[in-house]
């Protein structure tokens, strides 16, 4: 099949990384980590990309897609979307029926050239008779936003998670993919792109018990100026899990590797700004003994010894200033991600809440916003979004799912992070259908926390998309 330029949107419509992994303390001796980053074009805004795994392209269902929005002065603008397939130009390989194209995305410069690049799982890709072998596609940025690709194929379900991070100190980030290889947990491998190079990434294994089955996130936990990787794992049970593997001059330290209780969905960022990432992490699923039955988030503040001895903080929506009250099946952690939203310069920390009822619409969604400080993450002056909420457009309805994900990457360069939140379950096609067409709702950043001012909600179909079972907003870069 031809390939065709990557289709720029003309429909109009209505921080480095914000997650916050920089070294901002500590030994002086302690080099500091190139960051993640997702400034496509070079232009110093940093953008956004959303995977639609269920897409349709070329009448070919659940071949998916990525939306790449661009961020400006006026921050994102979806009429100004460019929507990525794999029958645009530069992009390897050919859409088929099931692909899954934009399960998961990261971002970052991975060839170290200037330009952040955007990697792309596609984990029903089947490649050369194998099933489902998975794939990853980069996507290498420049001046004119993203163009050149490479494929990167693999075993069972490769792109199951993907993050990026410098875990050599080399100045340049390594791509971290994971797929489900046979083991419980999953693996984790590292890709090394030479400096200005396109192809040909120098590869590390990883090994039984790495973890990354279901997450991926880096930061500098032990503050020692290499990137750390923490990756998510469910064991036979339920039980979540985070593998801690350090960073080091060679890469990933695998004889330092520890474990550390999880949850589905991650993120990293130094909430207290010690100088140490901390590990927050979404455990929407509560375990029986815990009070918490509308889910918790989990934050685990790093040392100099990784989490060794380190501090543990559990909230819920029964702590002191988190809005609502607990419910069974609300879902709170349904996911995480941390970023400075005030321009205090202490990360904060979004948490999806993806089930809870709002109004009379069961598992309508909302999103809480909670805030960092010297002493970590605080209730106090927590804020709750939904799409009921006054200024948010559209309305609550049942099933939404909003919370699904959620990022806080400051668009606008206004030195505050703005929340992307998706609602997966948007627009089904029938009653009964777990998912829809999705939608995506962006809040900016205010020295007050979030605001509803010139707040946006989007679907497919402003990006000219076919909306059905499109799961618009399935990832979103970190």
């Amino acid at each position: 099949m031809g390939k065709r330029l990557l289709a720029r949107v003309t429909v109009a419509t209505t921080l480095l990384m914000a997650a916050g992994f920089a070294v901002t303390a500590g030994s002086a001796e302690a080099a500091v980590p190139a960051q993640p980053g997702s400034d496509f074009n070079g232009d110093g805004y940093q953008d956004l990309a959303i995977g639609a795994q269920g897409g349709t392209v070329d009448g070919l269902g659940g071949a998916g897609y990525v939306t790449v929005l661009y961020g400006s002065k006026k921050g994102l603008d979806p009429a100004k979307g460019e929507v990525v397939t794999q029958a645009s130009a530069g992009v390897p390989d050919d859409p088929e029926e099931g692909d899954g194209f934009g399960h998961s995305v990261a971002a970052g410069d991975l060839n170290g050239d200037g330009f952040a690049d955007l990697a792309i799982g596609a984990t029903g890709e089947s490649i050369e008779g194998n099933s489902s072998p998975g794939s990853v596609t980069v996507l290498f940025g420049g001046t004119e936003g993203l163009g050149r690709g490479y494929l990167i194929t693999g075993e069972q379900e490769n792109g199951q998670a993907l993050a990026a991070g410098d875990v050599n100190g080399d100045g340049q980030l390594e791509l971290l993919t994971s797929a489900d290889v046979g083991y419980v947990t999953g693996t984790v491998d590292v890709y090394h792109f030479p400096r200005g190079g396109f192809d040909d990434p120098s590869v590390s294994v990883g090994g039984e018990g790495w973890g990354g089955e279901d997450w991926i996130s880096t930061g500098d936990v032990n503050g020692d100026g290499y990137a750390d990787v923490l990756a998510a794992w469910t064991a036979v049970g339920g039980t979540p899990f985070v593998t801690y593997l350090p960073g080091s001059p060679n890469g990933i330290n695998s004889d330092a590797m520890t474990t550390v209780d999880g949850g589905v969905h991650l993120a990293a960022g130094d909430i207290d700004r010690d100088g140490h990432a901390d590990l927050v992490t979404g455990q929407p699923l509560s375990p029986p003994a815990s009070d918490a039955v509308g889910g918790r988030i989990q934050v685990r503040y790093g040392t100099a010894n990784g989490f060794e001895g380190s501090r543990t903080q559990t909230i819920d929506q029964s702590t002191r200033g988190v809005p609502g009250s607990a419910e069974y099946g609300d879902e709170f952690g349904s996911a995480v991600a941390v970023g400075d939203v005030t321009g205090d310069g202490y990360p904060d920390v979004a948490v999806g809440v993806q089930s809870k009822t709002v109004g009379t619409a069961g598992r309508a969604g909302e999103v809480v916003l909670l805030r960092g400080s010297a002493g970590g993450l605080t209730g106090g002056h927590a804020q709750a979004f939904s799409q009921d909420s006054p200024g948010v457009p559209d309305t609550a309805e049942q099933g939404d799912l909003l919370g699904w994900m959620v990022t806080l990457i400051d668009h606008n360069k206004d030195g505050r992070a703005d929340l992307t939140a998706t609602a997966i379950g948007e627009d089904r096609s029938w009653d009964g259908a777990t998912y829809g067409a999705g939608m995506v709702t962006t809040l900016r950043g205010a020295r007050s926390g979030l605001t509803t001012k010139k707040a946006r909600t989007f679907g497919p179909a402003a990006l000219g998309q076919d909306p059905t079972n499109a799961y618009f907003g399935w990832s979103l870069t970190p």
